[in-house]
């Protein structure tokens, strides 16, 4: 039996990550950034400079906080372009959703 034959741009093309996305969505795109750029804000470093490698692994329960709602936003971020793709428009009812939840 033979193998199928697709034109270019058939089922098999691939396309770029990004390509062909609603731009609209840059705005829920940045507010996750920021969200993750102010995790790292609260890990504060070691007052005591002396013994720095200690200092350093007292903070454990920041940097495992830090993981823990890292992968959290991430999974949030991952789901919201996933709901996006099987969106077809968005009206102002799915943008006005979108800000507030």
């Amino acid at each position: 039996m033979t193998e199928p034959v697709h034109a270019p741009g058939g089922p098999e093309a691939s396309t770029p990550f990004g390509a062909g996305r609603d731009p609209a969505r840059a705005f829920s795109d940045g507010v996750i950034a920021i969200a993750i750029k102010l995790l790292v804000l609260e890990i504060r470093p070691p007052h005591d400079t002396s013994d720095l490698l200690h200092g350093l692994a007292a903070l454990w329960p920041s940097y495992l906080a830090y993981v823990v709602t890292f992968m959290l936003i991430g999974q949030v971020w991952t789901n919201h372009h996933i709901m996006f793709d099987h969106i077809r428009s968005a009206d102002r009812v799915v943008l006005f959703l979108n800000t507030c939840c």
